[in-house]
């Protein structure tokens, strides 16, 4: 079975180029999914990383805060004690594709954006982050079949 997350949403700011001690960079950003209408509408935010020479790639350029992406990728959900004391979960992503589907800024100007001309762009990736380093969730590579 797979563990598969696809959905789109905005970025809730800008997409951060940073690198693991070993010095495999990491791309990370948040990503809005509302869902529900009037007063039931509410919104859930997932944190996504790009691993590996993708991420260092071009698209890190386009994912600015408020464009709408489509992403799919490997979920898991981590579970901490927040400063209140409560029990909290984060849903986090391990990107496989990032789609650029629009930019809203630029959806409400007449001239069309860089994320425009780009719209349909594509990242792939296999790669998880390495053993070792200390980024949350562990992984591991075994096929099931």
């Amino acid at each position: 079975m797979s563990n598969t997350l696809s959905f789109a949403g905005n970025l809730g700011g800008d997409a951060e180029l940073r690198y693991t001690p070993n010095g495999i960079a990491v791309l990370q950003f948040s990503v809005a999914m509302s869902s529900g209408y009037g007063d039931k509408k509410h919104t859930e935010w997932v944190r996504v990383s790009m691993w590996g020479k993708v991420a260092e790639s071009s698209l890190k350029d386009y994912l600015k805060k408020g464009t709408a992406v489509y992403v799919s990728g490997e979920c898991t959900i981590n579970t901490y004690q927040g400063n209140d004391g409560l029990m909290k979960a984060s849903l986090n992503l391990t990107a496989h594709a990032v789609d650029l589907v629009g930019n809203r800024k630029a959806e409400q100007t007449a001239t069309p954006a860089p994320a425009q001309k780009s719209a349909h762009k594509k990242a792939k990736t296999n790669s998880h982050p390495p053993p070792g380093d200390n980024f949350d969730p562990p992984y591991d590579d075994d096929i099931p079949f």
